[in-house]
């Protein structure tokens, strides 16, 4: 059986934690997985499924329609052997270490790899029988800016966009005096390109950065 990042002993956490480990939560693998959090566990009026898997014959459940597009990405990409949703981060100090760790540690390379499996657009055409024009980011990939500043993270952000739809999102973006608007900006551009996920590298700049605010 393959290693765990996380020790499921109920003693060695908090008190909250302990049922979900003594139900089996976040433990197992191919359809034996039980996802640590489920749609009945998180009642919402947001969007959320049980969607009933193919590659993995189990029900997936996903919070979201980006969850939900990963997921489907996720089954036919023939890389992928197994997939764990709402995976449990109880090792809070092996998730900093990973987050911060040193340059050249191979980070950057495994994110490339593991995302040659996915379209970065999918261009859809119809839906339901109709014609339809849409261009989705599955993905992008942002730094840390050395600076670790908000707003360059967010123009970095409209330029990526910017690159792969032929829009003009940072020119707009550079019109904006204040960061709270441009964070409103980027939200509305996420929304508007139904964006899957967001990958963010280079995270040792924060503590490399004088003074950096990127929070």
């Amino acid at each position: 059986m393959e290693p765990l990042y996380w020790k499921p002993e109920p003693r060695r956490y908090p008190p909250y934690l302990r049922r979900w480990i003594t139900r089996g939560r976040g433990i197992g693998r191919g359809s034996a997985y039980r996802p640590w959090l489920t749609v009945r566990d998180v009642p919402s009026r947001g969007t959320s499924f049980k969607i009933a898997g193919i590659k993995i014959k189990r029900v997936f459940q996903v919070f979201s329609e980006q969850e939900a597009t990963y997921l489907f990405l996720s089954e036919r990409n023939p890389k992928v052997v197994d997939i764990r949703e709402n995976w449990p981060i109880l090792d809070i100090d092996w998730t900093l270490q990973a987050c911060k760790a040193v340059s050249g540690m191979g980070k950057t390379t495994f994110i490339s790899s593991f995302l040659l499996g996915y379209p970065q657009i999918i261009r859809h055409t119809q839906y339901h029988g109709r014609k339809l024009k849409c261009h989705q980011i599955v993905y992008l990939v942002l730094r840390v800016p050395h600076d670790a500043t908000l707003k360059s993270l967010c123009l970095q952000f409209f330029d990526k966009v910017d690159h792969l739809l032929g829009t003009n999102y940072l020119r707009q973006a550079r019109g904006l005096r204040q960061i709270a608007p441009m964070v409103h900006l980027m939200n509305q551009v996420a929304t508007a390109t139904s964006l899957g996920f967001i990958v963010i590298d280079d995270i040792q700049n924060l503590r490399s950065a004088k003074g950096g605010t990127l929070k």
